[in-house]
C-alpha cells in the first residue's frame, strides 16, 4: 500500500503546481472530459475524494453497481454535492485542505486502519482518479502532462482487473498498446485492439465516446466490448485530446 500512497502524493503535487499559478480566468476554464466542471471544480472534487474518506462520507456502494444507472447517479449526486461545498473557496483555501487531509489519510492507511465503510483498495481508488482528473484539467488547460506516470500506469491496471467482477461475462479481449499486452474478459479472446495505452486509459475511464472506441484499430467487432468503456455512463460527444 505504501507504493500506492507515495504514487498519490507525488501525483497530487504535480497537479498542484501545475494549478496553482492559473488565474481566475484559467481556473474558471471549462473542462470538458468533465461536463459542467471548471478546472477549480475538478480540484475541489480531488480534494473532496480525501475529505469524504476522512469523514466517513464516501460513496462506496458505487463499486457493487459500476456501470448501472443508479450507481452512477449516486455517484454523480455525491461529487456534486462535494464540489458545490467548494465551489466559492479560494483554491489555495482547497488546496490546503486537501494537502493536510492526505497527510492524515496516508498515515492512517499506512497504519493499516482503513476508515469505516471505505472500501480496502482505496489507496488504488484515490490513484486513479486522480490520474483521469488530472489529465481532464491538464487537456482543458491544453497541456499533455505526463503520459507515463505511475499513477496512469496504476489506472489502467485497476480499470482493467475492475472489469473481472463488473463484467464477468464480457468476452475474451486482448489489448496491444506500445507497452504491454492485456488479456481481460472470460474465455477464448473473441477480439484485439491496437491502441495506445494513453489512449487505453482515457477509453477505460469513459473519456472516449463509442464512436471513438469503434474507430480504434480492431481485429473483431468492437461492440461487445464498449460496456467496458463507459464506467460513468456512455459519453454522447468525441472528446479529441
Amino acid at each position: 500500500m505504501a507504493d500506492l500512497l507515495a504514487v498519490y502524493n507525488t501525483a497530487r503535487r504535480q497537479l498542484v503546481d501545475a494549478v496553482s499559478g492559473l488565474d481566475p480566468q484559467q481556473l474558471a476554464t471549462t473542462v470538458p472530459a468533465t461536463p459542467g466542471w471548471t478546472v477549480h471544480d475538478v480540484v475541489a472534487h480531488l480534494a473532496s475524494d480525501v475529505a469524504g474518506v476522512l469523514g466517513n462520507d464516501f460513496p462506496a456502494t458505487w463499486f457493487v453497481g459500476v456501470g448501472q444507472a443508479a450507481a452512477i447517479d449516486a455517484l454523480n449526486e455525491w461529487t456534486a454535492r462535494m464540489v458545490s461545498q467548494r465551489r466559492d473557496v479560494p483554491l489555495q483555501t482547497v488546496i490546503d485542505a486537501w494537502g493536510l487531509d492526505t497527510e492524515i489519510l496516508l498515515s492512517a492507511l499506512r497504519g493499516g486502519a482503513t476508515p469505516e465503510g471505505v472500501p480496502p483498495f482505496v489507496d488504488a481508488v484515490l490513484v486513479t482518479d486522480l490520474a483521469v482528473h488530472s489529465h481532464d484539467i491538464y487537456g482543458a488547460l491544453g497541456t499533455s502532462g505526463d503520459r507515463e506516470s505511475a499513477a496512469l500506469r496504476i489506472a489502467v491496471a485497476s480499470y482493467l482487473s475492475g472489469l473481472q467482477w463488473w463484467l464477468p461475462t464480457l468476452p475474451g479481449l486482448q489489448i496491444v498498446t506500445e507497452a504491454k499486452a492485456y488479456q481481460c474478459g472470460s474465455g477464448n479472446v473473441d477480439a484485439t485492439v491496437h491502441i495506445s495505452r494513453f489512449e487505453l486509459f482515457r477509453a477505460l475511464s469513459g473519456r472516449r465516446s463509442p464512436e471513438q472506441i469503434r474507430g480504434y484499430q480492431w481485429e473483431g467487432d468492437p461492440e461487445p466490448y464498449l460496456p467496458a468503456f463507459a464506467p460513468y455512463g456512455v459519453r454522447a460527444d468525441a472528446l479529441v485530446e
